[in-house]
């Protein structure tokens, strides 16, 4: 297996001006050759402004190509479907928020490329100061939880719950997926460890979002990822 070319998916709720300078940093920064396509992912209740711009976007590239895809139903739905038709050898979530640098892409695909079978995952930690605008009590929540997370999966990760992630497509589009909402991305990146998956981390520094409102809520949502956590180390069956 040889990393071949990117699918981007460009999640979007209400972001406007961020979406625009995302997909045209990936576009400006990655070799063209490296891309496959760019799929920005429109939430049903995401904003007429972000809509309008998302197809504009479509119109302005359609030499890379850039796509929509419209989530008619609930969250992990759109995401099997996505995974089922991305034309990429790998794919990456990239938010349009801006709160993980798009220019970081060429990187990631660089580390892809030395190791195609591997999951290239963003690491807040690795670097001292890369999670300076990550609020202190969240960074003392996901201290302990790594060294829990490390014990329990048999690994040395040191940023187990950022989901910034470069994913062999093969390899996810085998798994069979059963969450619900946005833990469904933590179930992916789960059984792929439990199944010996390669995770290579790399640096990423982790920055405020200029624009749009996330839809996770640490406490509300955090509890659904340990629950993740625990029956995707106990499953039999990954």
């Amino acid at each position: 297996m040889a990393f071949q070319a990117l699918s981007v998916i460009v999640p979007v709720v209400s972001e406007t001006q961020s979406l625009i300078e995302t997909v045209e940093t990936i576009i400006k920064t990655c070799d063209k050759t490296d891309l496959k396509e760019i799929i920005i992912c429109l939430a049903h209740f995401a904003s007429s402004e972000s809509k309008r711009i998302a197809h504009e976007l479509c119109e302005k590239y359609k030499d890379i190509p850039v796509s929509i895809v419209l989530q008619d139903g609930t969250f992990e739905d759109a995401i099997k479907e996505i995974l089922q038709v991305v034309a990429g050898s790998h794919y990456i979530f990239q938010p349009a928020d801006l709160e993980e640098d798009p220019a970081m892409l060429a990187d990631f695909i660089n580390e892809a490329k030395k190791n195609p079978r591997a999951v290239i995952t963003g690491s807040r930690f690795l670097i001292k100061g890369h999670a300076k605008n990550c609020a202190l009590s969240k960074r003392i929540i996901f201290f302990f939880f790594r060294r829990f997370f490390n014990i329990l999966y048999s690994v040395k990760l040191t940023d187990p719950t950022f989901l910034y992630q470069m994913v062999p497509s093969k390899a996810a589009k085998a798994l069979f997926l059963r969450e619900k909402s946005y833990s469904i991305m933590y179930e992916i990146f789960y059984k792929l460890i439990r199944i010996d998956t390669k995770i290579q981390e790399v640096p990423v520094e982790f920055n405020s979002r200029p624009d749009g409102k996330s839809e996770v809520r640490l406490f509300k949502d955090g509890w659904r990822i340990f629950w993740v956590f625990f029956w995707v180390r106990f499953y039999n069956t990954p």
